[in-house]
């Protein structure tokens, strides 16, 4: 009798793909739901035909858009499907296409090549988020269309005082009034979003802008005023230290430091400069130069450059003739305007210069003198003088790249009336 023999075939593991498939097919039904919140979330709403199946409703996902900066929808009227997530409506914007173009500025919605200029991902989720809030309650607070947003906000005025009103009636200050004119024109820098910026028109960004820079700088100065620390430096001691440094050791670094602080009252923005002569071609679009020859001053990279740009200064005659002795005592091998060694050929740890400021103030006999000290002293000499005006005060804050985004008030020292 013949044996009956059997074999047992070897199971081989799954591949990567095979699991992900099996995966996939397990779990679908949560995976497609999950990316239909998601895509609520960045201000899509999925076909009402789709609802049932997804097991969401229309209070879901108004709720879902109020947790995300988008305005809550009327989701009893029928929608009409979009094929891109910007799509022209005949030089009309909607309320919906801006929220689409906030997403793009975040890198998070598909580029439309007809209405946006993508300029890569400019701020992150978070920001984007707080400019699809803002812009929400503008439509919000001037009624506007929400199929057609423009023809209310091309009145600024109106639109000035509805933001107004808005943020006394939720309980905040006009000082935030800046944040929504900032809203409204973010959308025009750099042309990236074509189809606002046209239905607006040129002369409406350019009030948006002027409002965001007035209440910006008027911002500024209630918050110098509210502060009443006493300085330990007065600005009569800064100036008795460049008279005893050009006295004393003149066309040195030190004299150039205590010469620039005199100039500007900057930040800790002098140590990472570049020299050149750019009398042909500008400077390089991103660092800080310095151009020796014609006295000009580049600050592009600073601490509060998202809020003010590039600057140019004109530096006084004084301390370019400093600058100019430096670069010939080096025989124009001079690299940085304040570095190491003799010919300044690198910076000082990570482009700072704190404590270079602090001991050429000490060789010229002034004590405890900082950075900080001298933006102190400086805003003191103007905020301690009666007769400066407005207009004086607005030119300073320019002048210092003051922001009120920092957590801290800045710099007003106490001045003695007597």
């Amino acid at each position: 009798m013949s044996q009956a023999t059997t074999t047992t075939q070897r199971t081989q593991p799954l591949t990567n793909a095979e699991r992900q498939k099996r995966f996939y097919h397990k779990h679908r039904e949560v995976l497609a739901k999950e990316r239909v919140l998601d895509r609520i979330r960045k201000g899509s709403v999925p076909q009402k035909t789709k609802w049932a199946y997804y097991k969401i409703t229309g209070e879901e996902i108004n709720r879902i858009r109020r947790d995300n900066g988008h305005a809550p929808l009327d989701l009893s009227k029928p929608r009409l499907r979009t094929r891109s997530a910007i799509k022209s409506q005949d030089g009309r914007v909607s309320l919906m296409m801006v929220m689409n173009a906030f997403d793009l500025q975040t890198g998070e919605a598909k580029q439309s090549k007809e209405d946006v200029k993508n300029s890569g991902k400019r701020f992150v989720h978070k920001t984007g988020v707080l400019y699809k809030k803002r812009f929400t309650e503008i439509v919000e607070w001037v009624k506007a269309d929400h199929n057609d947003v423009a023809p209310k906000l091309k009145k600024v005025e109106s639109v000035e005082k509805a933001v107004k009103a808005g943020l006394k009636k939720s309980g905040r200050t006009e000082a935030s009034v800046k944040d929504y004119f900032t809203t409204l024109h973010t959308l025009c820098k750099d042309g990236f979003f074509p189809t606002y910026c046209e239905a607006m028109g040129a002369e409406v960004i350019k009030q948006y802008h002027q409002k965001m820079n007035e209440y910006r700088t008027d911002r500024t100065i209630l918050d110098i005023g509210k502060t009443k620390e006493v300085g330990e430096v007065a600005q009569d001691d800064i100036d008795a230290g460049l008279q005893v440094a050009t006295e004393n050791f003149p066309n040195t670094q030190n004299h150039l430091i205590i010469s620039l602080y005199n100039d500007l009252a900057l930040r800790d923005d002098f140590g990472d400069v570049l020299l050149g002569n750019f009398t042909k071609d500008a400077p390089p679009r991103k660092g800080n130069y310095y151009d020796h020859v014609n006295n000009v001053f580049y600050l592009r990279h600073y601490k509060t450059e998202a809020q003010y740009g590039a600057k140019n200064y004109k530096l006084s005659e004084r301390t370019h003739k400093i600058v100019k002795s430096l670069v010939s005592q080096s025989k124009g091998s001079r690299k940085y305007l304040v570095g190491k060694g003799l010919y300044a050929l690198e910076t000082y740890s990570e482009g700072k210069i704190s404590s270079q400021v602090q001991s050429a103030f000490a060789r010229a006999g002034v004590r405890g003198v900082s950075i900080n000290a001298i933006r102190h002293a400086r805003v003191a000499s103007v905020w301690g003088n009666p007769q400066a005006t407005t207009e004086q005060k607005r030119k300073l804050a320019d002048d210092m790249n003051h922001t009120v985004a920092v957590a801290q008030l800045v710099y007003q020292r106490k001045v003695d009336d007597d």
